[in-house]
């Protein structure tokens, strides 16, 4: 199981309606809202292992994240192929194709497929 870095870290999101205090809601500083946005941003990224260029996350630093192509090479042949071996297989154990899978590339008329 995936543990987040800050657990309890939006429990400020809660307010208390019916109160008779006069300070029932105490919201954090700006930085650490920010904080906790990267945080959580970096925990889904690590959940779902795509590279960040991929969802469109824009790089914190002027190195950026590198050239877009090769990182996607290696999310298909890291991530999707075997996800896709997987449903293939369960295919075959149901005895038809139940899931239909697409050869992924990176364009429409690419030369050569992944």
């Amino acid at each position: 199981m995936i543990t987040t870095h800050l657990l309890g870290a939006f429990s400020w999101c809660f307010l208390e309606l019916f109160t008779n205090s006069k300070n029932h809601m105490a919201l954090p500083s700006l930085d650490e809202f920010l904080n906790i946005k990267n945080v959580s941003r970096d925990d889904m990224l690590g959940a779902h292992r795509v590279p960040p260029q991929m969802m469109g996350i824009m790089p914190n630093n002027a190195g950026g994240f590198g050239d877009v192509e090769k990182a996607s090479r290696v999310f298909v042949r890291n991530e999707l192929l075997p996800l896709q071996t997987g449903f293939e297989e369960l295919n075959e154990w149901m005895g038809e194709e139940i899931i239909q899978l697409l050869t992924y590339s990176l364009q429409e008329n690419a030369e050569s497929e992944i």
